[in-house]
């Protein structure tokens, strides 16, 4: 039996975290690795390396982008690919986001088939990695 792939989610309100631990945590293939401090997802990162991230924009102790910067700087996870969750409706922000290494940025609240979607695909991608 394959171990679960972890799957990292990073947001500073515990609710959402709940929720996407919740959601996560449904798919049998998958570990949802939450954090409501960034600096702790991100010492967490040093030392492990997630499928996926699933990253908050809005956060008190470094915002989102931030992180995007933090996380693609360490030298093994330069290829995980990286959703950036947002209530703000910005396209520079989008932007902004995607030319720092996100793959993609979604809108709050979080449409459950999208963020599948993404944990399918880098599932499917990491298998192919494999064969």
């Amino acid at each position: 039996m394959q171990k679960p792939w972890p799957i990292l989610v990073v947001d500073d309100n515990g609710a959402n975290v709940a929720t996407y631990r919740r959601v996560i945590g449904a798919m049998p293939t998958c570990e949802p690795i939450c954090f409501t401090s960034p600096k702790k997802a991100l010492h967490w990162s040093e030392k492990n390396t997630p499928l996926l991230v699933v990253l908050d924009y809005r956060m008190a102790e470094c915002d989102g982008l931030a992180f995007i910067d933090r996380f693609r700087a360490l030298p093994h996870t330069r290829a995980i690919p990286i959703v950036m969750l947002t209530g703000v409706s910005d396209a520079d922000l989008r932007d902004e986001a995607i030319r720092r290494g996100a793959d993609d940025v979604l809108a709050k609240p979080v449409d459950r088939r999208l963020l599948f979607a993404h944990v399918e695909r880098a599932i499917s991608d990491r298998q192919e990695e494999r064969t």
